[in-house]
């Protein structure tokens, strides 16, 4: 049904449409995130405005009342979501097009070549793991961690999509790396896709690799081998891997 909201959606969609044809790429880029990014959090809003009950919790309960009042919720999401721009744009921008190069230089230095991109990289994905974890196999809280070298089947479901998914991009952008190429192209879930070429996730297998060459006596390392290869892993993160 018409409504004032969808109008103006509509509205400032088709007038960011039209200045692209007068301003810059960039402008036109930032314009269209802006759009983006203003209604995602009217939405977000507009959801909350449904939080139940909190329980006796201080925290939850002053989030609560944030989450009840629709102007003050936004504020709070425009901080947050301006101050993990740069963090964001790690991964999502490739370097030399983030908007954060052209206002915070010297934060995107750090960022880009020191050890905190794998690490915040690892912090999402493990983050966004257990979050998968907790809303599609219900877990309670109450479990525990497999010994090694057995998995969970959460991990192994995990375990096969990084042999069969992650291990070609991994090791196809190590090789593109080495040859200095910005791009490199791959089968992904059975569809040929481009990929530009990244600095920290190999960043990332180093480290694993130097973890394993390094930090494990030979026995261990022994029971490492046989268990990557178990899991058809090993060409990606054994010490021999590329």
């Amino acid at each position: 049904a018409p409504s004032v909201p969808r109008a103006l959606y509509v509205s400032s969609v088709s007038l960011v449409v039209g200045v692209a044809f007068w301003v810059s790429p960039f402008v036109f880029i930032v314009l269209w995130t802006v759009q983006h990014w203003v209604a995602a959090m009217g939405l977000a809003t507009v959801v909350a405005r449904g939080d139940p009950e909190p329980g006796p919790s201080l925290w939850y309960r002053f989030w609560h009342g944030v989450s009840l009042r629709p102007w003050l919720l936004l504020f709070v999401l425009g901080i947050v979501s301006t101050l993990l721009l740069p963090v964001m744009e790690l991964e999502a921008v490739e370097e030399g097009e983030r908007y954060s190069e052209r206002f915070i230089p010297a934060l995107m230095d750090v960022l880009t070549n020191s050890g905190v991109a794998p690490t915040l990289i690892a912090f999402a994905y493990v983050t966004a793991a257990d979050g998968n974890a907790v809303s599609v196999f219900s877990v309670d809280g109450g479990g525990s961690l497999a010994s090694f070298p057995d998995s969970t089947p959460f991990a192994a479901h995990v375990l096969a999509l990084a042999r069969d998914q992650y291990l070609p991009f991994a090791l196809a952008n190590a090789k593109a790396l080495t040859a200095g190429d910005k791009s490199f192209v791959i089968q992904t879930y059975g569809e040929e896709t481009s990929y530009l070429t990244r600095p920290y996730p190999e960043a990332s297998r180093q480290m694993l690799l130097d973890r394993i060459r390094h930090s494990l006596d030979p026995q261990e390392r022994e029971a490492v081998a046989g268990w990557l290869e178990t899991r058809g892993l090993s060409a990606c993160f054994m010490p021999q891997a590329p």
